[in-house]
């Protein structure tokens, strides 16, 4: 709902929240420094905005199951407290070839463990060649 708020998020992202998610990337997520795109961030936050504004609340209104038969690798972070486990279980329903991962890490897995996301991406490039 915060992302929702005019102006609320716009502002926080100019301003502190920068700051507080660099100190949570760098403390909770471990995340080192040379991971962490402190420059673009305010940027890529309010971007990141965007993406919330445009698509969660048409989803809500309008909610559609979409499938697809491409091969889907599905990395779940059992550390992630925002994309839980429960939330991503019985995405098979709609991802004909799923290939679920679960890995240990957090919200930014990507940044804080890029060889552990690098590993399932070869591993699953090599299952759908």
């Amino acid at each position: 709902a915060f992302f929702q708020i005019p102006g609320l998020a716009d502002a926080a992202w100019r301003t502190f929240l920068p700051r507080a998610i660099d100190r949570y990337r760098a403390d909770v997520e471990n995340v080192p420094a040379s991971a962490r795109s402190t420059a673009t961030l305010p940027r890529d936050g309010r971007n990141g905005l965007e993406l919330y504004r445009q698509n969660v609340p048409a989803r809500l209104r309008d909610p559609q199951l979409a499938t697809t038969d491409v091969p889907v690798l599905l990395l779940v972070a059992e550390g992630d407290r925002y994309i839980t486990t429960d939330l991503l279980d019985g995405l098979d329903r709609i991802a004909a070839d799923l290939t679920r991962e679960d890995v240990d890490g957090g919200h930014w897995i990507v940044a804080s463990q890029p060889d552990v996301v690098a590993g399932a991406v070869r591993r699953h490039i090599r299952r759908v060649s």
